[in-house]
């Protein structure tokens, strides 16, 4: 049984694959709760002892027809509600469902067929709800979900009324909707809760929407910059659902409200394509889809993002189209970060293939590629000095090694890049994420299976602070970040934890 619904107080309905039955209360008598019930629930009062007893049922099969072979995803009545004021009467009785294969189907309670249907111009559906019409006439609105993400709304007689677009670019099909008054509630398969008002029903206007990722999270990263598109203290997530998802969580006036309804200001969805690792022939892929890393450039113009088949894309802040496609490694890209404006438009990226590629962001070409690491090149970072007119990368791995890169002269870095390697620091166990101290860039703090937060000075390698970051013997702090100012720091732990420390104390 694949879905149950009330017709009139004394007839229910269900339905599921291939079957469609209706169930009658005889005498049409109403089940009282037992006295030693409501007792128990505090809601006082009386009731019969003849309650607990079972009362058997006998389900009418309907006749399907040339539906017989379809499976009845869902099924609704015809506006009938424990609290409704209009109860239809049981020989005016309609019940509304939708089939597995894309059509709406109208079933007669007194005769048990489908006395009409229509196509949903969908593969699939799986949702259908239906209210009486306000005055309490017999006329009223049926709405269905279906595979693609909209929803169609028809009259009783199943005239078309209207559709409804998907809330943004990404189509999920639809598998809840409930009336509620003038307004709509539509549950889609990617997690997203949208509300819509139907006061127009030729223009719905979305009321409320709640743009859930339909995977699991891997990066997110805040735009410090206030922008076209995006507020100060922005923030972009990107997923292994392929999409990459910006939010203005401020309230301010910026952002596109065409998609709102929401603190979402956009949704950008990967196309698929062709992977950069090369296949053995035979071989079985079973490396994951989805972007895996994120970051904002320092003026907030561009984002980029990795993904998973070692791809790097670009995109404009402005107008959220892309600006560069580049195949940058031969696995999954681990970290991105930009570099100082006065040192050009350069771009660092990591990766699982052990490497470090430095990119000219405006040329889309490799500048520089490190390969000092042995094993997965977890996070990498850059760091400037207007003072001694420096530009540093710091980067580490899996083989417990941070290593330090400079450049002399910040501008020269964005004709003539030549990052040496100056320095390296071996730790005892895997690290797992590292950041640059963005109020003197002076520090870079790493943290992995040790479990401690490290500070290490960047012009001399020199540990300046070793602290324990989580309570738990075998929990490990995976990410960290060190807010705008330098005076806090954030660990985020595999215990499900997130730990605040002052950066200086």
């Amino acid at each position: 049984v694949r879905s149950v619904a009330w017709v009139h107080a004394s007839l229910f309905v269900t339905a599921g694959q291939r079957q469609v039955k209706f169930w009658a209360l005889e005498g049409g008598s109403k089940v009282s709760t037992p006295t030693g019930l409501r007792r128990a629930a505090g809601m006082g009062g009386s009731g019969s002892l003849s309650a607990l007893d079972t009362q058997p049922l006998k389900g009418r099969a309907c006749v399907l027809g040339e539906h017989r072979d379809a499976t009845i995803s869902c099924v609704v009545g015809n506006g009938y509600t424990t609290n409704s004021q209009s109860t239809p009467a049981p020989e005016d009785s309609l019940v509304f469902g939708v089939s597995s294969t894309g059509m709406l189907l109208r079933f007669q309670s007194s005769d048990r067929k489908v006395d009409r249907c229509v196509p949903l111009n969908a593969s699939s559906a799986a949702a259908v709800d239906a209210r009486r019409a306000p005055d309490g006439g017999q006329g009223g609105t049926v709405v269905c979900g279906v595979s693609d993400g909209r929803l169609r709304l028809f009259t009783f007689n199943l005239d078309p009324l209207a559709v409804v677009d998907t809330p943004h670019s990404l189509s999920h099909a639809v598998i809840a909707t409930q009336f509620e008054g003038d307004a709509i509630h539509v549950v889609y398969s990617d997690r997203t809760f949208c509300c819509w008002d139907l006061q127009d029903i030729q223009a719905p206007v979305k009321q409320r929407c709640l743009d859930f990722h339909g995977a699991g999270v891997w990066d997110v990263d805040t735009c410090e910059e206030q922008g076209e598109n995006l507020a100060a203290g922005a923030i972009v997530t990107v997923s292994a659902d392929k999409s990459m998802r910006f939010w203005n969580l401020s309230g301010g006036d910026a952002g596109d409200k065409r998609v709102t309804g929401s603190e979402l200001a956009q949704v950008i969805v990967t196309e698929p394509t062709q992977e950069s690792v090369p296949k053995k022939q035979g071989s079985r892929d079973k490396s994951p889809d989805g972007l895996r890393c994120v970051k904002f450039s320092r003026d907030g113009q561009l984002v980029a993002c990795g993904d998973f088949r070692g791809n790097v894309r670009l995109y404009d802040t402005s107008t959220f189209e892309q600006t560069s496609f580049i195949e940058a490694h031969q696995a999954e890209v681990l970290s991105l970060d930009f570099s100082h404006p006065l040192s050009g438009s350069l771009l660092a990226t990591s990766s699982r293939d052990r490497l470090v590629h430095v990119f000219d962001v405006n040329r889309g070409d490799v500048v520089q590629t490190l390969d000092h690491h042995s094993a997965a090149v977890t996070s990498v970072g850059f760091a400037a000095s207007v003072a001694s007119d420096k530009l540093w990368l710091v980067s580490c791995g899996a083989d417990k090694a941070v290593y330090f890169y400079e450049n002399d002269g910040l501008e020269a870095a964005a004709t003539s890049l030549e990052l040496t390697r100056s320095r390296q620091v071996q730790e005892r166990g895997v690290i797992y994420d590292l950041c640059i101290d963005p109020g003197t860039c002076k520090y870079a703090a790493t943290v992995g299976q040790e479990r401690r937060m490290k500070v290490l000075d960047i012009a001399t390698g020199e540990e300046k602070q070793c602290v324990k970051t989580t309570a738990s013997d075998e929990a490990n702090v995976t990410k960290i970040d060190i807010d705008p100012t330098g005076l806090f720091v954030a660990c985020a732990c595999s215990d499900k934890t997130v730990q605040l420390l002052d950066f200086y104390s």
